[in-house]
């Protein structure tokens, strides 16, 4: 299974992705809601904002979740 950290590497630096798995290292506080399960607030404001990439976090969230 893919760590939260490794799934996240290199996102980091989206404008559009809040709290981010940054405190992975250290307290996960609010973004981790279950042993193992993350959670992330993304704002959108337009159906238009849901492009490839929110698509891709969105695809690689269910498999994961499954």
């Amino acid at each position: 299974m893919t760590t939260a950290a490794e799934f996240f590497a290199g996102r980091e630096d989206s404008a559009r992705l809040f709290e981010t798995l940054r405190s992975a290292i250290g307290d996960l506080g609010p973004v981790e809601p279950a042993p193992g399960r993350f959670m992330h607030h993304l704002e959108l404001a337009a159906l238009p904002e849901v492009d490839d990439e929110v698509r891709l976090w969105l695809r690689e969230a269910w498999d994961e979740a499954a």
